[in-house]
């Protein structure tokens, strides 16, 4: 199930998303589709498309097309860098540096986290800064999620999605490397 864009994640894409896009219009049209029809051959445009850096994996998370995830998914099946074009991070001059996993927590598509979640070489405890510059996990994102009480269901499925999947918050993986230095 896909629910609309929460305004939040809207509102992130825009002062991601510059105003001239350095890619054709039908890629960037393809990549954030929702039509499974145009399942195309992604290998040609997984890597960055935009300035910031953002992939069709990220673009994907605009309205996440399960099936458009999978194809593109296992088309890296044989990719030499798999887990780098699957967690690869945006670079933008506010500092973000999301992989495409946290759009899709950001944007509550339980179907395609968990898919992605499945996926070999998609890290799911991946550390990256929020808006302010902390550096969190997107287990720390459904926290907060939680914390404001948005979200509602959609957002323990999520947790249940995360903890299944190994995910945890940034400071448990601290207290985890801590404790191997102290062996």
């Amino acid at each position: 199930m896909s629910l609309p864009l929460p305004p939040h994640l809207l509102l992130l894409l825009l002062l991601l998303l510059p105003p001239s896009l350095s890619l054709p219009p039908d890629t960037f049209s393809l990549c954030a589709s929702s039509d499974p029809s145009l399942a195309p051959t992604f290998p040609s445009t997984l890597l960055p498309l935009t300035p910031d850096g953002e992939s069709c994996l990220h673009l994907l998370a605009i309205s996440c097309s399960l099936p458009l995830l999978q194809s593109a998914t296992a088309s890296l099946d044989n990719h030499p860098h798999r887990s780098k074009v699957l967690n690869l991070p945006v670079a933008t001059k506010t500092g973000l540096d999301m992989p495409p996993l946290s759009w899709y927590v950001f944007g509550l598509h339980v179907d395609c986290v968990e898919h992605l979640v499945g996926v070999e070489g998609v890290e799911v405890n991946l550390v990256f800064r929020d808006e302010k510059g902390g550096r969190i996990t997107v287990m720390d994102v459904v926290e907060r999620m939680r914390e404001n009480g948005g979200g509602g269901g959609e957002v323990d499925r999520m947790r249940e999605v995360l903890v299944r999947g190994g995910a945890k918050r940034r400071e448990e993986l601290e207290v985890e490397d801590d404790n191997k230095k102290d062996l």
